[in-house]
Protein backbone atom coordinates (compact mmCIF):
# COMPACT_ATOMS: atom_id res chain seq x y z
CA UNK A 1 0.00 0.00 0.00
CA UNK A 2 1.14 3.30 -0.67
CA UNK A 3 -0.03 6.15 1.67
CA UNK A 4 -0.55 9.67 -0.11
CA UNK A 5 -3.10 12.28 0.59
CA UNK A 6 -6.47 12.56 1.98
CA UNK A 7 -9.47 11.53 -0.52
CA UNK A 8 -7.36 10.89 -3.32
CA UNK A 9 -9.40 11.02 -6.29
CA UNK A 10 -7.48 11.11 -9.90
CA UNK A 11 -4.99 8.56 -10.51
CA UNK A 12 -2.90 8.90 -13.66
CA UNK A 13 -0.03 7.03 -15.09
CA UNK A 14 3.12 9.03 -17.18
CA UNK A 15 3.44 7.87 -20.71
CA UNK A 16 7.20 6.42 -20.24
CA UNK A 17 5.63 4.23 -17.33
CA UNK A 18 8.61 5.63 -14.62
CA UNK A 19 5.83 7.99 -12.89
CA UNK A 20 2.07 7.87 -11.47
CA UNK A 21 0.28 11.21 -10.34
CA UNK A 22 -2.60 10.95 -7.81
CA UNK A 23 -4.38 14.09 -7.21
CA UNK A 24 -6.03 14.17 -3.74
CA UNK A 25 -8.60 16.04 -3.27
CA UNK A 26 -9.51 17.42 0.30
CA UNK A 27 -5.44 18.30 0.89
CA UNK A 28 -4.92 20.11 -2.51
CA UNK A 29 -2.46 18.39 -3.31
CA UNK A 30 -0.43 15.62 -5.87
CA UNK A 31 1.50 13.03 -4.89
CA UNK A 32 4.46 11.83 -7.11
CA UNK A 33 4.80 7.75 -7.25
CA UNK A 34 8.19 6.23 -8.33
CA UNK A 35 6.84 2.87 -9.77
CA UNK A 36 10.23 1.17 -9.48
CA UNK A 37 10.10 2.17 -5.69
CA UNK A 38 6.33 2.51 -5.42
CA UNK A 39 7.26 5.45 -3.11
CA UNK A 40 6.30 9.03 -3.33
CA UNK A 41 9.03 11.00 -4.19
CA UNK A 42 7.19 14.14 -4.44
CA UNK A 43 4.15 15.92 -3.11
CA UNK A 44 3.24 19.11 -4.49
CA UNK A 45 1.24 21.64 -3.33
CA UNK A 46 -1.81 22.94 -5.79
CA UNK A 47 -2.96 26.41 -5.05
CA UNK A 48 -2.18 28.44 -1.62
CA UNK A 49 -3.40 25.52 0.28
CA UNK A 50 -5.81 28.21 2.10
CA UNK A 51 -8.97 26.39 0.68
CA UNK A 52 -8.24 21.95 1.39
CA UNK A 53 -11.12 20.63 0.60
CA UNK A 54 -12.49 23.83 -1.25
CA UNK A 55 -10.84 23.28 -4.03
CA UNK A 56 -11.42 19.28 -4.36
CA UNK A 57 -8.61 18.52 -6.79
CA UNK A 58 -9.71 16.29 -9.18
CA UNK A 59 -9.19 15.39 -12.67
CA UNK A 60 -5.78 14.80 -13.88
CA UNK A 61 -4.69 14.69 -18.16
CA UNK A 62 -1.55 14.50 -19.66
CA UNK A 63 -0.31 16.45 -23.18
CA UNK A 64 0.62 14.06 -25.98
CA UNK A 65 4.49 14.20 -25.02
CA UNK A 66 3.90 14.11 -21.14
CA UNK A 67 5.63 17.32 -20.85
CA UNK A 68 2.55 18.91 -19.20
CA UNK A 69 -0.03 17.93 -16.70
CA UNK A 70 -3.24 19.36 -16.58
CA UNK A 71 -5.06 19.11 -13.03
CA UNK A 72 -8.95 19.96 -12.29
CA UNK A 73 -9.86 21.50 -9.13
CA UNK A 74 -13.86 20.85 -9.06
CA UNK A 75 -14.98 23.06 -6.50
CA UNK A 76 -12.57 25.74 -7.49
CA UNK A 77 -13.34 25.87 -11.21
CA UNK A 78 -9.79 26.41 -12.04
CA UNK A 79 -7.41 24.10 -13.98
CA UNK A 80 -3.62 24.21 -13.25
CA UNK A 81 -0.82 22.94 -15.68
CA UNK A 82 2.23 21.30 -14.29
CA UNK A 83 5.79 20.98 -16.06
CA UNK A 84 6.42 17.56 -15.39
CA UNK A 85 9.85 17.75 -15.74
CA UNK A 86 10.51 19.85 -12.84
CA UNK A 87 7.22 19.57 -11.13
CA UNK A 88 6.29 22.73 -10.64
CA UNK A 89 2.71 25.00 -11.17
CA UNK A 90 3.86 26.66 -14.48
CA UNK A 91 -0.03 28.48 -14.98
CA UNK A 92 -3.62 28.20 -13.84
CA UNK A 93 -6.32 29.77 -14.72
CA UNK A 94 -10.25 30.25 -12.76
CA UNK A 95 -13.39 30.02 -15.04
CA UNK A 96 -15.16 32.05 -12.33
CA UNK A 97 -17.31 34.99 -13.34
CA UNK A 98 -19.19 37.65 -11.25
CA UNK A 99 -21.72 35.55 -10.62
CA UNK A 100 -20.23 32.80 -8.53
CA UNK A 101 -19.59 33.28 -4.77
CA UNK A 102 -15.54 33.45 -4.21
CA UNK A 103 -15.63 29.95 -1.93
CA UNK A 104 -18.63 28.59 -2.71
CA UNK A 105 -19.34 25.46 -5.18
CA UNK A 106 -20.53 26.94 -8.60
CA UNK A 107 -19.86 25.64 -12.26
CA UNK A 108 -18.05 22.22 -11.06
CA UNK A 109 -14.89 22.17 -13.35
CA UNK A 110 -15.29 18.02 -13.19
CA UNK A 111 -12.99 16.48 -16.17
CA UNK A 112 -10.53 17.32 -19.05
CA UNK A 113 -9.24 15.74 -22.37
CA UNK A 114 -6.87 16.36 -24.17
CA UNK A 115 -6.93 16.71 -28.24
CA UNK A 116 -4.43 14.47 -29.60
CA UNK A 117 -2.13 16.85 -30.89
CA UNK A 118 -1.63 18.59 -27.63
CA UNK A 119 -2.88 21.61 -29.20
CA UNK A 120 -6.83 21.64 -27.30
CA UNK A 121 -8.47 20.91 -23.56
CA UNK A 122 -11.65 20.21 -23.51
CA UNK A 123 -13.46 20.43 -20.04
CA UNK A 124 -16.73 19.18 -18.52
CA UNK A 125 -18.82 21.53 -15.59
CA UNK A 126 -20.99 19.72 -14.15
CA UNK A 127 -23.67 22.65 -12.87
CA UNK A 128 -22.93 24.37 -15.67
CA UNK A 129 -23.89 21.91 -18.50
CA UNK A 130 -21.48 22.97 -20.75
CA UNK A 131 -17.87 21.71 -22.30
CA UNK A 132 -15.50 24.20 -22.53
CA UNK A 133 -12.73 24.07 -25.62
CA UNK A 134 -9.66 25.87 -24.12
CA UNK A 135 -6.39 26.95 -25.94
CA UNK A 136 -3.58 24.39 -24.17
CA UNK A 137 -0.88 26.89 -24.83
CA UNK A 138 -2.31 30.23 -23.91
CA UNK A 139 -5.57 28.72 -21.40
CA UNK A 140 -7.47 31.21 -23.24
CA UNK A 141 -11.13 29.97 -23.76
CA UNK A 142 -11.93 29.13 -27.36
CA UNK A 143 -15.64 28.33 -27.26
CA UNK A 144 -18.15 26.73 -25.21
CA UNK A 145 -20.20 23.74 -26.19
CA UNK A 146 -24.45 23.30 -24.03
CA UNK A 147 -24.75 19.90 -23.43
CA UNK A 148 -27.86 18.20 -21.69
CA UNK A 149 -31.24 19.96 -21.21
CA UNK A 150 -30.15 23.43 -20.67
CA UNK A 151 -31.55 23.82 -17.69
CA UNK A 152 -28.31 24.06 -15.78
CA UNK A 153 -27.79 24.02 -11.76
CA UNK A 154 -26.47 22.29 -8.75
CA UNK A 155 -30.25 20.26 -7.66
CA UNK A 156 -31.01 20.08 -11.53
CA UNK A 157 -30.05 19.52 -14.95
CA UNK A 158 -27.82 16.33 -16.72
CA UNK A 159 -24.39 16.54 -15.11
CA UNK A 160 -21.82 16.17 -17.65
CA UNK A 161 -18.92 14.38 -15.78
CA UNK A 162 -16.81 11.91 -17.85
CA UNK A 163 -15.06 12.74 -21.31
CA UNK A 164 -13.37 11.01 -23.88
CA UNK A 165 -11.91 11.45 -27.25
CA UNK A 166 -11.52 9.42 -30.11
CA UNK A 167 -7.87 8.25 -31.54
CA UNK A 168 -8.53 10.72 -34.19
CA UNK A 169 -9.68 13.69 -32.00
CA UNK A 170 -12.95 14.15 -34.06
CA UNK A 171 -15.14 13.10 -31.67
CA UNK A 172 -15.72 13.69 -27.98
CA UNK A 173 -18.05 11.53 -26.07
CA UNK A 174 -19.51 13.43 -23.11
CA UNK A 175 -21.02 11.24 -20.25
CA UNK A 176 -24.65 12.58 -19.06
CA UNK A 177 -24.70 11.72 -15.19
CA UNK A 178 -28.90 12.56 -14.63
CA UNK A 179 -29.61 11.77 -18.10
CA UNK A 180 -28.32 8.17 -18.29
CA UNK A 181 -26.76 9.36 -21.61
CA UNK A 182 -23.24 10.25 -23.58
CA UNK A 183 -23.70 13.31 -26.14
CA UNK A 184 -21.24 13.11 -28.61
CA UNK A 185 -19.51 15.94 -29.63
CA UNK A 186 -18.01 17.02 -33.31
CA UNK A 187 -14.70 18.41 -32.42
CA UNK A 188 -14.38 20.24 -35.84
CA UNK A 189 -17.46 21.78 -35.33
CA UNK A 190 -18.33 22.19 -31.80
CA UNK A 191 -21.56 20.79 -32.38
CA UNK A 192 -23.49 17.73 -30.31
CA UNK A 193 -24.42 15.14 -33.64
CA UNK A 194 -25.67 12.62 -31.20
CA UNK A 195 -27.55 11.50 -28.06
CA UNK A 196 -26.86 7.99 -26.51
CA UNK A 197 -28.84 5.83 -24.33
CA UNK A 198 -26.80 3.89 -21.95
CA UNK A 199 -27.27 2.53 -18.59
CA UNK A 200 -27.54 4.51 -15.24
CA UNK A 201 -25.44 7.30 -14.29
CA UNK A 202 -22.60 6.58 -16.68
CA UNK A 203 -19.73 8.73 -14.98
CA UNK A 204 -16.69 6.54 -15.16
CA UNK A 205 -13.72 8.81 -17.12
CA UNK A 206 -11.48 7.32 -20.13
CA UNK A 207 -13.85 3.96 -20.79
CA UNK A 208 -14.84 5.05 -24.61
CA UNK A 209 -13.56 3.23 -27.39
CA UNK A 210 -13.02 3.75 -31.03
CA UNK A 211 -12.13 0.85 -33.78
CA UNK A 212 -11.82 0.84 -36.77
CA UNK A 213 -12.88 -2.81 -37.31
CA UNK A 214 -10.32 -5.33 -39.87
CA UNK A 215 -13.46 -7.78 -40.53
CA UNK A 216 -17.09 -7.38 -40.46
CA UNK A 217 -17.61 -11.05 -38.68
CA UNK A 218 -16.21 -10.21 -35.02
CA UNK A 219 -16.93 -6.24 -33.95
CA UNK A 220 -17.01 -6.42 -29.72
CA UNK A 221 -15.29 -4.87 -26.84
CA UNK A 222 -14.73 -6.38 -23.18
CA UNK A 223 -14.83 -4.47 -19.65
CA UNK A 224 -11.64 -4.05 -17.85
CA UNK A 225 -11.91 -3.14 -14.04
CA UNK A 226 -15.90 -2.02 -14.46
CA UNK A 227 -18.93 -4.33 -14.07
CA UNK A 228 -20.97 -2.79 -17.10
CA UNK A 229 -24.40 -2.48 -17.34
CA UNK A 230 -24.84 -1.59 -20.73
CA UNK A 231 -22.84 -1.41 -23.80
CA UNK A 232 -23.54 0.69 -26.99
CA UNK A 233 -21.96 -0.35 -30.68
CA UNK A 234 -22.54 2.59 -33.33
CA UNK A 235 -21.71 2.53 -37.01
CA UNK A 236 -21.32 5.97 -37.27
CA UNK A 237 -20.50 5.02 -41.13
CA UNK A 238 -24.35 4.11 -41.26
CA UNK A 239 -25.64 5.35 -38.69
CA UNK A 240 -26.78 2.17 -37.27
CA UNK A 241 -27.04 1.40 -33.31
CA UNK A 242 -27.55 -1.52 -31.02
CA UNK A 243 -27.72 -1.24 -27.43
CA UNK A 244 -26.70 -4.38 -25.31
CA UNK A 245 -27.87 -5.08 -21.89
CA UNK A 246 -24.94 -6.47 -20.15
CA UNK A 247 -25.96 -7.21 -16.74
CA UNK A 248 -22.66 -7.65 -15.33
CA UNK A 249 -21.38 -9.89 -18.64
CA UNK A 250 -17.57 -8.31 -18.71
CA UNK A 251 -17.49 -8.65 -22.85
CA UNK A 252 -19.81 -8.62 -25.95
CA UNK A 253 -20.28 -8.95 -29.47
CA UNK A 254 -21.59 -6.02 -31.56
CA UNK A 255 -22.22 -8.14 -34.19
CA UNK A 256 -23.98 -10.91 -32.99
CA UNK A 257 -26.44 -8.22 -31.64
CA UNK A 258 -27.20 -7.46 -35.12
CA UNK A 259 -24.16 -4.27 -36.06
CA UNK A 260 -23.93 -4.65 -39.57
CA UNK A 261 -20.29 -3.59 -40.05
CA UNK A 262 -18.82 -3.19 -43.40
CA UNK A 263 -15.01 -3.25 -44.50
CA UNK A 264 -13.93 0.11 -43.47
CA UNK A 265 -16.84 1.11 -41.17
CA UNK A 266 -16.24 3.43 -38.58
CA UNK A 267 -17.57 1.71 -35.34
CA UNK A 268 -17.52 3.35 -32.00
CA UNK A 269 -18.16 1.48 -28.80
CA UNK A 270 -19.12 2.84 -25.08
CA UNK A 271 -20.23 0.88 -21.88
CA UNK A 272 -20.92 2.44 -18.53
CA UNK A 273 -21.10 0.08 -15.19
CA UNK A 274 -19.79 0.54 -11.74
CA UNK A 275 -16.03 0.05 -10.90
CA UNK A 276 -14.65 -3.09 -9.43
Amino acid sequence: MIEVGDHPWGVLAHPDGTTVYVANAHTETLSIIDTATNTVIETVLLGDGSRGDDHHVKGLALSPDGSRLYVTHMHADILTVLDTATNTVIDSVSFRDDGCEPRGICKHLHQLAVSPDGATLYLSFFFQEEVAVVDASTLALIDVVPVGDGDPGMNQGDGPKGLSLTPDGRRLYVALQFDNSVSVINTATLTVVNEIAVGPRPVADGLFMAITPRSSSNVGGAANGVTPDVAVCHNVSTGQRVQIPLQGTLSWNCTAQGLVVGPGDRIEQLFSGVAR
